[in-house]
């Protein structure tokens, strides 16, 4: 298997915590999001651009990283993913809650802050909004 991923995607994050903890090995391929060409080179294996994505089995790819996630929960080994209903289906809404309303807007903060001031996308910075603690139900 062969994860294409960038160090700083928590996304990819993710899957790397999955494959440790379910003690998988893998062929890592960092991506170079932020050169153009590395980009371009990336989109000719995955048209779509985004990290991670997974190639298993010659050219079989397995993109974004609760596809990724339920696909290493079904290899041997301990489960991520708890088979009682219930527990899986909370587990998925503390995960999806992440993605949606912390991951994309944190990523944002970060890559503006990493331009000069001048340089910043404010409209960007201004609705990047995280949640309050008290504004996200915990329960699911």
């Amino acid at each position: 298997m062969k994860l294409y991923y960038h160090p700083m995607s928590t996304y990819s994050q993710k899957v790397l915590i999955a494959f440790h903890e379910k003690d998988i090995e893998f062929k890592p391929a960092i991506v170079q999001l932020m050169n153009p060409e590395a980009r371009e080179q990336y989109r000719k294996i995955y048209p779509m651009g985004k990290v991670p994505m997974l190639m298993v089995e010659g050219d079989h790819m397995i993109p974004e990283s609760s596809t990724i996630i339920e696909y290493l929960d079904g290899l041997a080994g301990s489960t991520l993913i708890p088979a009682e209903p219930e527990r899986a289906r909370k587990t998925r809404f503390k995960e999806r809650m992440f993605d949606f309303y912390l991951a994309d807007s944190l990523a944002a903060l970060f890559f503006e802050g990493l331009k000069p001031e001048d340089a910043q996308d404010l409209e960007c910075i201004d609705t990047a909004e995280i949640p309050h603690r008290r504004d996200v139900p915990v329960h699911g």
